[in-house]
This record gives structure tokens, sequence and C-alpha cells, in this order.
């Protein structure tokens, strides 16, 4: 009886349960091929499971998923799984053009409720997983508020967690590898918590296609990016508590090679720059502090110019081309004083700190620039090949 209620009852009833879940709150049809279930060893198999969005495209699908079950979950008065592994995942967010994520259909139906007042929030389920694997996966990213809709695909995704536990119990060590097209890949690994809510490891990000990815900043940056490869590697330290969020962030290496900057709707490019390299970059949230070591532009070639109207066409970068035309001249002199940024005398106790930024050391080697003013005529025109610039001590700091 045991083991016919096991091997043929139990998938029936999942596949069932499943199936009417999704009909029933999402109104929409459930994909799910092969269900295996081993009473004796407590392994679920589940294959070709789909579920689509409102569009009809898939939402979230998978090749395989295999669930082991521990009996160690009756004394651990939580689930307990020996190992989680799924393969070839495909998640597909996607935000529409009113702003909503399409994954937050799945809690439309049901609405969080406050807790009563006066009694404490639940703490999490006790859940134990010794390993869980995901390999072979797919997200593909669409934004469809801008004009042009901002698409993007990791593949092949995977990412490994051990020891995971939500009763804080273990380090719940993890690793994730992802590929983003064109030689691009993240490596991301570190330790995480869950009550408190911390997290602390180190990143690694190479051969990024700034041009496959700029739409996406285009608008809020207000330049076009022509070329540039990224790659930057580092560490970071976070924790959520009551006291507030601490974050600390450590850059090693930030490097761009092949850096082409434009002002939007112009055909030549105002600067290239064959080398960027920002190194020892330190952030941390608590402080509202960043500081780093050393900036090095390396090569390449800046195009400057001032038109008959007296605007400078480096002051006008982030502005599209044809916009500013009728604004006021821009002069070129000597700054006004920055204004202080220590907080006033008279500033309530625990107003949050300006933020102070320093890089003490900004270096440009080698770069030739173009300078033209067209005020006059005929127009001038200088080159100065090599041009070097050195900037020490750098700081926001009012003193």
């Amino acid at each position: 009886m045991y083991a016919a209620v096991g091997f043929w009852l139990v998938p029936k009833l999942l596949r069932a349960k499943a199936e009417s879940f999704v009909a029933d709150n999402y109104q929409r049809t459930l994909t799910i091929g092969d269900v295996r279930f081993n009473p004796f060893t407590l392994q679920l198999e589940v294959d070709g499971f789909s579920l689509p969005d409102a569009d009809g495209e898939p939402l979230a699908s998978f090749e395989s998923l295999v669930v082991n079950t521990q009996i160690s979950s009756l004394w651990r008065r939580g689930a307990s799984f020996e190992e989680i592994s799924l393969t070839h995942p495909y998640l597909r967010p996607v935000i529409r053009k009113n702003g909503e994520l399409n994954f937050a259909d799945l809690v439309k139906p049901f609405p969080e409720e406050p807790p009563p007042e006066g009694e404490e929030e639940e703490e999490p389920p006790r859940l134990f997983v010794a390993q869980l694997r995901i390999g072979g996966g797919h997200a593909h990213f669409e934004d469809r508020r801008l004009e042009t809709p901002y698409v993007a695909d990791l593949k092949p995704l995977a990412i490994e967690v051990r020891d995971f536990s939500t009763v804080g119990s273990s380090d719940n060590a993890y690793g994730l590898h992802a590929e983003a097209g064109s030689g691009a890949s993240l490596d991301w690994g570190g330790s995480f918590t869950l009550s408190p809510l911390a997290s602390e490891g180190r990143f690694k990000f190479e051969n990024l296609d700034i041009t496959k990815h700029w739409a996406y900043l285009r608008d809020s940056a207000g330049f076009e990016v022509t070329g540039g490869t990224l790659r930057f590697d580092g560490e970071y330290d976070f924790a959520a508590m009551d006291s507030g969020t601490q974050f600390v962030a450590k850059l090693r290496e930030l490097g761009i090679a092949g850096l082409g900057i434009r002002r939007i709707g112009e055909e030549a490019d105002t600067a290239k720059l064959d080398a960027v390299t920002v190194s020892g970059v330190d952030f941390d949230l608590g402080k509202n502090a960043a500081s780093i070591e050393k900036v090095l532009v390396e090569g390449g070639s800046v195009t400057a110019w001032r038109d008959a109207a007296g605007q400078l066409n480096l002051a006008n970068l982030t502005k599209p081309a044809g916009e500013g035309a009728a604004e006021a001249e821009v002069a070129v002199q000597t700054p006004a004083p920055a204004a202080e940024t220590a907080p006033p005398a008279d500033a309530e106790p625990g107003a949050s700190p300006a933020f102070s930024f320093s890089a003490p050391d900004i270096e440009l080697k080698g770069v030739v620039v173009e300078v033209e003013d067209r005020q006059p005529e005929p127009p001038i025109r200088l080159k100065l090949d090599p041009f070097n610039l050195r900037i020490t001590g750098f700081s926001n700091a009012p003193d």
C-alpha cells in the first residue's frame, strides 16, 4: 500500500494540484511532463515544466528538477533536503511599458496582510538544503519602457549553494557563474545568512561589451557610448540590521579598453580612450564616503571645440545635438568656490552627513587633444600631442 501510494498516487496528486492551482489563480495552463516519486528514497523528479506569461510566452520553465528529501526533517523540525538540482531553467523577466514587472502577477492573487497590531512577525520557516545546483540556465530580460526596448540574455547560468539554512546555523556558501554573450562572464561567490540578512563575498566581471548594454543607461546618462569593453573585480560586505543598512565594497581594479564617447545625435566621437583604469575603489554606505586610489587614462584622443555662439562641446556632451543653441554663452572663467559639504551648525542631530569623495591621483598619459575655436574667422586650431595631465589630492571635503 505504501509503495502504491508513493509511486502512483503522489505524482498524480502533485500534477493535479499544480495544474488546478495555476488555472484557478492565474487563468493559465501549466505544462508538466513526467512526475516521479520514490517513497523509499524520498526522491522527487519532475520533467518538462513550463509556466506561461500573460502574453502566452514562457514565464518560467525547466527541463528537469530532482529533489532528494532527508529523513532528518523529522528531528530538525523543518524541511531538510540532501540535494535540489535544476537543469536548464529558463526565466523571462519583463518590465512592461507601464513599469510593471511580469513576475508581480504571481503575487497578485495573494495580497499581503499586515500582522495584527501588537503581534510579532513570524520567523521564516525552517529549511535546510545540503546542496542546491542550477545548471545550464538561461535568463532573458526585457525592459519595454524604453523607446528601443532593452534586451539582455544571461546564458549559460550556473549556481551552486552549499549548506543552506534559514535558521542561521550554517554559512550558506554560494557560487554563481553566468555568461552574457560576446565572451562576457560573471563570477560571484561568498556566503549569506537570512537572520539577520547579511552577505559577504567576491565578484568578477570580464569582457563586457558596453555598447550592447548602454541603451539601458543612455537616457539617464545623456550621452552615447560607441565602444568599450569593461572588466572589474572586488569584494563586498552587506548587513541589514535594526540600526540601519551596512554596505562596504572594494573594487580592486576597474578597466575599460577602447572607450568611445559622443554627444547623442552627432556622428563623430568626442573622446576615444585606449585604456581607462580605476584602482583601489572603496565605498562605505554607513560613512557615506567613497575613495579612489588611482585613475589612469592612457592613449587615445579628445576633440574639444567652441562654436560661433560660444558653446563648448564638452560642456554640452549630455545634451542631444541641436539643443542648447539659445542658451547663454558658456564662458571660460574661474569657478566659484564649491559650497561646503559639511552640515550646518544648526543641523538636526542624526542628519545624514554629506557624501565625501576623494581621488588623490588622477593622470592622463599620451592623449592627443585637438582644440578648435570657431568664433574667430578663420577658426583657430591647435593639436596637443602628447597631452599629459596629473591631478593630485582631489577631494570634495570643505577644507
